[in-house]
């Protein structure tokens, strides 16, 4: 599908934000940082839509994959969800390493919050239900 919006993206300067998959090991899936890579190279105007709780369900290091590539990342999906395809649980109920690294606590809402590499929160958060 890349392939065939790449020259729409270009001809009309449009960003497009690929969002990933869970199936790390789909060859036609966006799911792994390789894949990502594969389609950003497709066109200057292709951004990553970090979906976190897929990028964990297949076993990657949402974290590591931010700090390395975050000036390609348009948007990210927060939720908690568990590994080897596991499901989604309620937000803030999992202990993981890579939330105590990027988050800060919000006391008016009760809820983790998302980090700038300035240890700042991140002005705008929409929570999505």
């Amino acid at each position: 599908m890349a392939k065939g919006i790449a020259p729409f993206a270009e001809q009309h300067r449009m960003i497009v934000s690929m969002h990933g998959d869970s199936r790390a090991g789909d060859p036609n899936a966006i799911a792994t940082p390789r894949s990502f890579d594969a389609a950003l190279n497709m066109s200057t105007y292709f951004k990553v839509n970090l979906d976190i709780g897929g990028f964990t369900a297949a076993n990657l290091d949402a974290v590591s994959y931010i700090r390395e590539r975050h000036a390609g990342i348009t948007h990210v999906h927060l939720k908690d969800r568990r590994k080897n395809q596991g499901a989604n649980v309620p937000w803030g109920r999992m202990t993981r390493r890579s939330w105590t690294c990027c988050s800060s606590s919000n006391a008016k809402h009760g809820r983790s919050v998302p980090t700038s590499r300035s240890n700042m929160p991140i002005r705008r958060v929409r929570w999505m239900k």
